[in-house]
């Protein structure tokens, strides 16, 4: 009786243990896999930090684009110390949020924003202080320059000389008889084209008479001389 009791438990046992594994090859079965075979990866939010300052990064380079091109056509230097701030602040925001996101233990996502924002500010931003430090002192240079005529021509005498370089471009061409035009076209307050009726006057400050009341440096020298 012991034995078939034993052999009886046994057929149980290895029944229970056979429909076990039947149930758990079904349930595998049923349970989608991923492509490849490969464990599908929780889902990570992508960091709004990281979008912040990608944005930022890629703004300041369009805007800095369409600044370069309309000071190219208009021939003028693009000195805008300023702007400096947007590539610095992406810089930050992106470092940020590389930070948090190694920190958040696959919670957030956006690496690659962060790299590619990073990228982009560092390289327009050092691009644009060489492009700003030389522009600067290549225009301090010219202003430096244009002081120092103006003053030697007033030290030796020149005062017709001194007072041309006042005068916006075409100016006339310097010869002995440059005083005697200059005070003809500006001390009676302007040069005149044609009759009294129709004529069109180019005001410009009456050339002085003597060098002692020429000493004063005109506006725009003045502007010249702080700006080194």
């Amino acid at each position: 009786m012991a034995d078939a009791a034993d052999r009886a438990s046994e057929s149980i046992a290895e029944a229970a243990d056979r429909a076990s594994e039947s149930v758990g090859d079904s349930a595998s079965a049923a349970a989608p896999s991923a492509p490849g075979g490969e464990t599908p990866a929780p889902y990570s939010a992508v960091s709004l930090l990281a979008i912040l300052g990608f944005s930022l990064a890629v703004v300041y380079g369009a805007g800095l684009t369409v600044a370069s091109l309309v000071a190219l056509l208009q021939r003028t230097p693009l000195l805008i110390a300023w702007s400096l701030l947007i590539p610095a602040a992406a810089a930050a925001v992106c470092a940020a949020a590389h930070l948090r996101i190694r920190n958040s233990e696959g919670a957030l996502s956006g690496l690659a924003l962060t790299r590619w924002g990073l990228g982009i500010s560092l390289i327009l931003g050092l691009l644009y202080v060489a492009y700003f430090t030389a522009t600067y002192l290549a225009v301090s240079a010219q202003a430096k320059a244009f002081a120092d005529q103006w003053f030697d021509d007033l030290a030796h005498d020149r005062v017709a000389e001194a007072y041309l370089l006042t005068l916006p471009p075409p100016r006339p061409t310097v010869d002995d008889t440059l005083r005697t035009r200059l005070e003809l076209d500006y001390n009676r307050g302007g040069s005149f084209v044609g009759n009294s009726s129709s004529a069109t006057c180019n005001k410009a400050a009456p050339l002085p008479r003597s060098p002692t009341s020429a000493l004063r440096p005109p506006r725009s020298t003045k502007r010249a001389i702080t700006s080194i």
